[in-house]
């Protein structure tokens, strides 16, 4: 059982477990009544395929979740046996309850795949763990280096007879910051021709039909045609090598999708361990996407929407049992370099203006009135935007109502410099930010949280903006302490010289190293493997 902490550092404890065909039969009968229940329920699901009810007539959600509490505590009895509660003792020993862990169970035993893991009580007092699956044999992948600047997203939308696939579309829609492609039943050729594209993806997501037949996996892509994994091992092959993470089937009954996935060494996979009533699809992705775009793992992402799932369980029984994912143990993902890393930063805007209302005081009022004119004045956005030498300062409230009227379209004839940058973000937003962290610098009270968010949007308004020397000079080095008030640990270094080293800017990364290992002279052995420490 290999284990991942947020820092990366993985260790591995090995145990084994008794046999257990007491689990094997009630998880069967779980299977029965779950499917049972939602027949009676005619609730629609993603599945083709009924399951014959085997002369069930009499079932209640009562019963179903009797069934339920029996399984938890004989799962948890059984993982309490003496040959498996060491690896639970060591856990806790090792581990930091605040910490963000991975746990993955190794088992060649297909059935032991459909147990539910969730409902070891070792998660209760571990918040942000979250247990993945992995075969016993896998092998690291060798990536083809793609530079992208953006998290390449290929979303195919199958057949959906009886079920609605727009939701999903939707929201995936939503995501910002995202170079996103739809399939909307694609035909055979089209689905391989899209996994071979020359740039490569990032995440492939699966709404529609699928089922599980003698241990593979199968997915419906239009009415007329279905495909299992085997005839899409050399397309997927090809898109693991080009740097695809993630794949998310929200269909029915994906295991056998994620056995043939993991035998490609696909480092992550997320599926349903069976039938799913589509609301439950709609919502477990609502849910999923809002954790991944507050920057959290794939792991908790998938943690809180199975846990925000709960509130549906009265109508739609065992829903919150469902969503599960596959590890591939040799590729374990950090957080801050997960495929979420590139809309991220999109998302921090409205969360970061949050955070400035309950944390600061005094400007927000006045720029939310400039922010009012910015939308008023939406097309003319650009003409907002002063790229003089002599405008970088802009301090006062008067000053930034008067740029604001020298810039109107009311004022025609004002001369500005060219400005051919495709400005996505409005600028109240950066002026917002930017009056919000002088305050702060002032009054010292910025904490090592918000340090991160306002690099992150700095080095973003230096993408759009021709002059930024007003916003960036709050970020440099030599600010830092004054923006914390106090020494930060080297982990907000280090991230700053990972984020600075993959944009290839080494002399600002080798800075932040630098403070990395003054603040933590530990660090030294890692950065002297990444190339920025020569002895």
């Amino acid at each position: 059982m290999p284990f991942t902490l947020k820092d990366g550092k993985i260790e591995q404890f090995i145990g084994s477990l008794p046999p257990a065909p007491e689990l094997a039969t009630l998880n069967q009968q779980w299977q029965t009544l779950y499917y049972a229940l939602h027949q009676r329920f005619d609730v629609a699901r993603r599945r083709l395929f009924e399951v014959e009810e085997q002369g069930i007539t009499n079932i209640s959600t009562a019963t179903f979740q009797e069934l339920c509490q029996e399984i938890e505590t004989k799962f948890n009895s059984w993982l309490d046996s003496p040959s498996f509660l060491k690896i639970d003792r060591k856990l806790r020993t090792k581990l930091d309850s605040n910490e963000e862990i991975q746990i993955i169970i190794e088992t060649g035993d297909y059935t032991l795949h459909r147990f539910p893991w969730h409902l070891w009580h070792f998660l209760e007092d571990y918040q942000q763990a979250e247990i993945g699956l992995s075969n016993f044999e896998y092998s690291p992948i060798k990536l083809e280096k793609k530079q992208r600047n953006k998290p390449r997203i290929l979303t195919i939308l199958g057949h959906s007879e009886g079920i609605n696939i727009k939701a999903d579309q939707a929201l995936i829609a939503q995501i910002n910051n995202a170079e996103i492609v739809f399939l909307v039943e694609p035909k055979s050729a089209e689905f391989h021709e899209k996994l071979w594209d020359e740039k490569g993806w990032d995440i492939l997501f699966f709404a529609g039909h699928s089922h599980t037949e003698n241990y593979q996996g199968i997915i419906f892509i239009n009415p007329q045609e279905s495909l299992n994994i085997k005839e899409l091992k050399t397309a997927i092959n090809k898109a693991i090598k080009q740097g695809l993470q993630l794949a998310i089937f929200n269909s029915c009954d994906g295991i056998g999708l994620a056995e043939e996935l993991s035998k490609l060494n696909l480092p992550q996979i997320i599926v349903m361990r069976e039938g799913v009533a589509d609301l439950i699809a709609q919502e477990f992705l609502k849910y999923f996407l809002s954790a991944l775009q507050q920057n959290k793992s794939v792991f908790c992402s998938l943690r809180e929407a199975r846990e925000r799932l709960q509130v549906w369980d009265k109508d739609f029984s065992g829903g919150s049992w469902l969503p599960m994912i596959c590890q591939n143990p040799s590729t374990i993902i950090k957080s801050e370099n997960q495929v979420n890393s590139g809309f991220i930063i999109n998302n921090l805007y409205e969360s970061i203006r949050e955070k400035l209302e309950i944390n600061f005081l005094g400007r927000f009022k006045k720029s939310k009135e400039i922010n009012d004119k910015v939308d008023k004045n939406d097309n003319n956005k650009d003409k907002l935007i002063d790229t003089s030498e002599d405008k970088q300062e802009i301090d006062s409230n008067n000053e930034i109502d008067n740029e604001l009227k020298t810039k109107s379209p009311e004022n025609p004839n004002k001369q500005n410099k060219p400005n051919n940058t495709n400005l996505n973000i409005k600028i109240a937003t950066l002026l917002i930010i930017s009056i919000a962290t002088i305050f702060a610098v002032q009054i010292g009270k910025a904490k090592q949280e918000f340090f991160l968010y306002y690099y992150l949007l700095a080095e973003q308004t230096k993408n759009y903006l021709l002059n930024t020397k007003t916003v960036a000079n709050f970020f440099t080095i030599e600010t830092v302490n004054d923006i914390l008030n106090q020494k930060p640990d080297s982990s907000i270094y280090d991230k700053l010289a990972v984020i600075n080293a993959e944009k290839g800017e080494h002399k600002k990364a080798w800075d932040w190293y630098s403070k990395a290992i003054e603040s933590n002279p530990k660090n030294i052995n890692a950065y002297i493997g990444r190339g920025y420490v020569n002895l």
